[in-house]
């Protein structure tokens, strides 16, 4: 029994040792023993779960004791204990509870930030604190908006190339978020290193200078290319010709584009130094080396400096903003009260506060941070209090919420403090207990700091379970590398087909006893999608955004189809969804007619009636009338999807109430939410489904305080921490352990090793929890490393091994075997450790249809699970081109899943910095989707043969879209009249056109062959032809991307029939310049190239091929293809070509894409 004495007392509670029963138990004490009623005693904790749940237990508590007493019929071990151990007599005992219960109500059982708040209301004079401010969880939603403004001020309005920079490299976003982030809920924390001032006006200098040093770089490129080895990214700069390569277009071009500062870094010394042969090293690397290095350098000191200035501004600006709201966020609460107390008047503060308890217990102490810590100190902690600090540092796993671990440090080491230990696990079987021991007492590492010690835990008793921990190691007979992408891919596919294989062969398996415990809503999602091939229903759980779910894709369409109810091809692709369930065959069906006109009848009214209707309801009723919910609860994707979709409903709703609102306003608030990624608030998190009887899918971190009876841990072995060349967060211990934010951290230097040894540790921590959630079986998958490309030996690896061991036998490719022979050894009674070859995993096996009935939901609809295929089972441009984004590059896990900025996301939102003329202009129309909407709906109505018409539909466009400024009107009508005019690449103009011979917004779809993505990739490398770049098919990265899909749709602007040829035609209405020579040819290639138009017109060309394969059976299709034609409305002339982009690919090219699209 826990010895009760005034002062501070750390109890360290391993996993499983009951650290709520003890906190329970010693409140029990305090009122027994101690004579302390319940209202003087204060339990902080730091979840509102875990709040109620302690209320509840200590309620229960009481209420059991007292009729226990009054009965004088004790049952319960523990009270007897207490009884017998105190001087109090049972009479006495029962009147102290009793009143206790009485004075119930009157408890001060909180989170440490209702704590705090109650604390401020009591003093609220003397802390300043406001009245009548709403208490909101806004930090992160205004944190996100203020940096964007910051952007805007500092970046956006005072560079151009700082702007292109900024949206070049993701990391650089990354350092604002994390600093802000971090100084949020560490305000103490320190940046490194010291500001520079930032001079805007060496950039462009430095561009100029850079220029003329590739244009003589490119001229004398024979002098360098034979000391350079072939494959090196510098010689295959210089390798490609002259007249196609992007460095000479780069130095001819006034102002830099994004994919040049790309371009840039192969050119930097650091890769000159890779690229040149051995022998060959006292070649002087070229002038363009140093100023290339010279400007890198010069942005990456200007964006440090900028992120140390956002720091203080945001403080400022943030304070401003709620002062002006009138709100206060759960941060301010604690760091007020710190505040408070360490006034002048601090010591008379804290009095009236303490005087009101005799005894603190601070639940969950490992997760405080130093504020949290130093307030519970200086209130509690003079030694006359009973103050219980009780947490396990080996759980520690919250950081990225703000929780110091070093904090707990700080009381541990603090002189007078008595230290306990719980050591005995009533949660697990002992063969689990004892694997668990073994695995942390022999690690060389132990939990990677040395304050932390590992305590093996003894079992409470016996158990009949047989089961040891089962470790199965991956292995596979072929030694292809592998990347980070196939060892999640490749893990989730072996656990769920063993998974399945078991359920079908254990009938006394229940799948609901299943948990699965991942690190990030990735693993969460690829594992859910392997489960569900398998015919597993699993239930996902974590603290993922609504805002991250497909739900959100399939909202937005919806409201862009509110928006323009007349655009077939956006009501189309909206009927194509799952909440529509629409297919190619029932649109194209003359008999399903009569319910898709019902359906674009709705749209209509619901636009109409926009400012006098409700969302919600309206969304409800259109759910309703395409039959969504029945279809979606018979799919097993289904019920989690029209949750998201409802909940999304409401909270675009009370965005709507919450101002006067548009369809497009919902739809940016919508793309802004999620590109923030926020999940802080309750309602923002994705819901749960019903997991009665299904394996759940769970975060480590979401485990953390929960028990299952079964637990498999796929993916540990990505875990990985690797020092940061971006940004390192460590603790600086010359300065009492303060929290150190580093923006520049050099290779090897002390602040990135720190930063690395502390993210290992809490990986080592992760581990722990993971291994200790289960109550009967627990199973691990390793990977084999020595065929990741990834060098570093992984966070498991070094747990088993010691990090130094770990690391040579990666070097020398034994890591396997060596984790083996140790796993082997270890203690085989309690560790089950086998090979699993990779190739005798069945990827086809699915839970037998009996089995699969004991587990879902009852009387499903018989619909299949591919009845509505997944979005990117459906191919188009735009999806292709979102999957070959996410494949160019080996990406490494984020931890907690806070993404980098798209590609997609960074080209949309880098503005254009450009002096705007004084008068409208064609180049002065707003930039944007809105304008190319107007254009689109002006040439889709216009009879290209009467041209008088013209400014009638224009004009009933701009009143439509309700398009800005009408200055603007009689520009776009006589551009429109100009363009219809003007000869097309010499070939036509759209005045000879009839309306017999055009087709607008042709559709297409047709079925594809499996993995099409790998075969478009090789079909371009082998007959792509100028003016599609060599660097644009080397960056195409779709080699790796694997997928299955069942149709390729898309729809085509314009198809044209002229003179016995078919023409695509392509209306962009891309701003790129201010003067017509902005779109000359070579700028209009640069742009295809950088938007993947190539791709785009390829893809069209392949629909009109099939087209006219079956127009004209016994023809030859080339023959009766004349092109691909892309206009480029701002740029067009009378008197040019500007603007007019012409290509006809090769037979050839055609032929290959259309074999590899099946």
């Amino acid at each position: 029994m826990i010895p009760l004495s005034k002062g501070v007392t750390l109890i360290e509670a391993s996993a499983g040792t009951g650290k709520t029963y003890t906190l329970c138990q010693i409140i029990l004490r305090l009122i027994i023993s101690d004579n302390i009623p319940i209202d003087r005693i204060l339990a902080v904790t730091f979840t509102q779960a875990a709040t109620e749940e302690l209320i509840n237990r200590i309620r229960n508590l009481l209420k059991d004791s007292v009729e226990q007493l009054e009965s004088q019929n004790i049952t319960d071990e523990s009270l007897q204990s207490v009884l017998e151990q105190s001087p109090t007599d049972a009479l006495v005992a029962c009147q102290r509870l009793s009143n206790s219960l009485q004075l119930f109500d009157e408890t001060v059982i909180a989170t440490i930030h209702g704590f705090c708040k109650r604390c401020l209301e009591t003093l609220s004079l003397e802390s300043g604190a406001p009245f009548d401010a709403t208490l909101e969880p806004i930090d992160d939603e205004l944190i996100s908006q203020l940096k964007d403004e910051f952007i805007r001020i500092h970046i956006l309005e005072r560079s151009y190339l700082l702007t292109l920079a900024y949206h070049s490299s993701a990391r650089y976003s990354k350092k604002f978020k994390t600093v802000a982030r971090e100084s949020a809920a560490h305000p103490y924390a320190r940046i490194k290193p010291e500001p520079n001032d930032v001079d805007y006006r060496q950039f462009d200098a430095a561009f100029q200078e850079i220029q003329k040093s590739i244009d003589s770089l490119l001229r004398n490129a024979d002098k360098f290319i034979a000391s350079l080895k072939a494959n090196s990214r510098f010689a295959r700069r210089l390798n490609e010709p002259y007249e196609s390569n992007p460095l000479a277009a780069l130095a001819r071009r006034e102002r830099p584009l994004v994919e040049d500062l790309k371009l840039l870094e192969d050119l930097s010394l650091s890769y000159w130094l890779k690229a040149v042969k051995k022998g060959h090293e006292s070649l002087d690397p070229p002038e363009a080396c140093a100023a290339i290095d010279r400007l890198l350098n010069q942005i990456e000191n200007s964006i440090d400096g900028l992120v140390w200035e956002y720091r203080e501004w945001l403080f400022r600006i943030l304070s401003q903003e709620k002062e002006r709201r009138n709100i206060v966020s759960f941060n301010d609460l604690i760091h007020l009260l710190h505040k408070t107390l360490r006034s002048d008047a601090g010591d008379s503060f804290a009095k009236a506060i303490s005087v009101q308890y005799d005894a603190v217990l601070v639940d969950e102490f490992q997760d405080t941070d130093p504020v949290q810590y130093d307030i519970i100190h200086r209130l509690f902690g003079d030694g006359s209090k009973f103050l219980f600090y009780i947490g396990d540092p080996k759980q520690a796993i919250y950081r990225f919420r703000g929780a110091d671990i070093f904090a707990y440090f700080k009381a541990t080491e603090h002189s007078g403090n008595h230290r306990l230990q719980l050591s005995v696990n009533y949660r697990s079987t002992p063969k689990l207990i004892y694997a668990v021991n073994a695995i942390f007492s022999s690690s060389l590492d132990g939990f990677g700091i040395d304050r932390i010690q590992f305590f093996p835990s003894e079992p409470s008793q016996t158990s009949q379970s047989d089961h040891s921990l089962q470790i199965r190691a991956i292995e596979f007979e072929q030694t292809a590398l592998k990347t980070r992408a196939d060892l999640v891919a490749d893990l989730a596919s072996a656990s769920a087909t063993q998974l399945a294989d078991r359920i079908n062969c254990d009938s006394s398996l229940d799948p609901g006893a299943v948990a699965f415990l991942v690190s990030t809503n990735r693993e969460a999602d690829i594992l859910h999608k392997e489960l569900g091939s398998r015919g597993i229903d699993a239930v996902v759980r974590s603290d993922k955004s609504v805002f991250q779910t497909e739900s959100v894709d399939i909202m937005l369409q919806l409201l862009e189809a509110v928006s323009h109810p007349s655009r077939q091809s956006i009501v189309k692709a909206l009927l194509l969804t799952p909440i529509c369930g629409k297919s190619w065959d029932e649109l194209l069906d003359e008999g399903a007619d009569s319910e898709v006109h019902e359906i674009l009848d709705f749209l209509h009214d619901w636009s109409r009636e926009w400012h006098s209707s409700d969302f919600d309801t309206q969304f409800q009723k259109f759910i309703a009338l395409t039959g969504a919910e029945n279809r979606l609860l018979g799919n097993p994707e289904g019920e989690r999807l029209l949750t998201d979709l409802c909940q999304l409903s409401e909270l675009l709703q009370g965005e709507a109430n919450s101002r006067l609102t548009s369809p497009s306003h919902l739809s940016n608030w919508l793309v802004s939410m999620k590109e923030a990624n926020v999940s802080n608030r309750e309602d923002w998190q994705s819901r749960l489904r019903s997991d009665e009887g299904k394996p759940q899918i769970i975060t480590i971190h979401k485990s953390k305080g929960l028990q299952f009876p079964i637990v498999i841990c796929p993916f540990l072995s990505g875990l990985r921490a690797k020092p940061s060349k971006d940004l390192a967060l460590y603790h600086d211990s010359e300065h009492a352990d303060s929290l150190v934010i580093d923006l520049n951290p050099k290779e090897k230097s002390p602040a990135s090793q720190k930063s690395e040894i502390e993210e290992y540790a809490e990986h080592l921590r992760l581990i722990y929890v993971a291994l200790t959630r289960a109550a009967d079986e627990c199973l691990v998958y390793l990977y084999p490393e020595d065929l990741l490309r990834e060098k570093e030996p992984s966070s498991i690896s070094r747990l088993f091994l010691g990090t130094e061991i770990a690391r040579t036998a990666r070097k020398t490719k034994t890591l396997a075997k060596t984790i083996a022979s140790k796993l082997e050894s270890l203690q085989p009674e309690s560790i089950d450790f086998q090979n699993l070859p990779f190739e005798n995993i069945n990827p086809n096996v699915s839970v037998d249809l009996q089995k699969r009935s004991d587990f879902l939901d009852p009387n499903p609809l018989p619909i299949p699970p591919d009845a509505s295929p997944r979005e990117e089972r459906v191919l188009s441009f735009s999806t292709i081109t979102r999957i070959a984004e996410s494949e160019s590059s080996d990406t490494v896990e984020i931890e907690y899943d806070e993404p980098d900025a798209t590609k997609d996301q960074a080209d949309t939102e880098i503005l254009k910095i450009e002096e705007s003329s004084s008068e409208p202009s064609i180049f002065s129309l707003p930039k944007g989707a809105l304008t190319g909407n107007l254009i689109h709906a002006i040439l889709e109505s216009i009879d290209f043969q009467s041209p008088a018409n013209i400014k009638e539909i224009a004009e009933q466009a701009f009143q439509k879209l309700q398009y800005g400024n009408h200055d603007h009107l009689p520009i776009v009508v006589n551009h429109i009249r100009s363009l219809v005019a003007t000869s097309l690449s010499d070939r036509f103009s759209l005045e000879q056109i009839s309306s017999e011979d055009r087709i607008a917004e042709l559709e297409f779809a047709f079925p594809t062959g499996k993995d099409p993505l790998p075969r478009i990739a090789r079909a371009f490398r082998e007959h792509a032809a100028l003016p599609m770049t060599k660097n644009w098919v080397d960056s195409l990265g779709l080699e790796r991307a694997a997928i299955r899909s069942s149709f390729m749709r898309g729809f085509i602007d314009l198809v044209i029939h002229f003179q016995g040829h078919y023409y695509i035609l392509d209306w962009k209405s891309h701003y790129l310049g201010n003067q017509i020579s902005d779109y000359a040819e070579s700028a209009l290639i640069e742009e295809m190239e950088s938007s993947d138009y190539f791709l785009q017109y390829c893809l069209y060309s392949v629909a009109l091929k099939r087209y006219l394969e079956m127009k004209y059976p016994t023809g030859d299709y080339y023959s009766y293809f004349g092109g691909v034609i892309y206009v480029f409305i701002r740029g067009i002339n009378k008197h040019g070509q500007e603007g007019i982009f012409f290509d006809r690919p090769s037979r050839s090219l055609l032929d290959a894409l259309d074999e590899a699209l099946g």
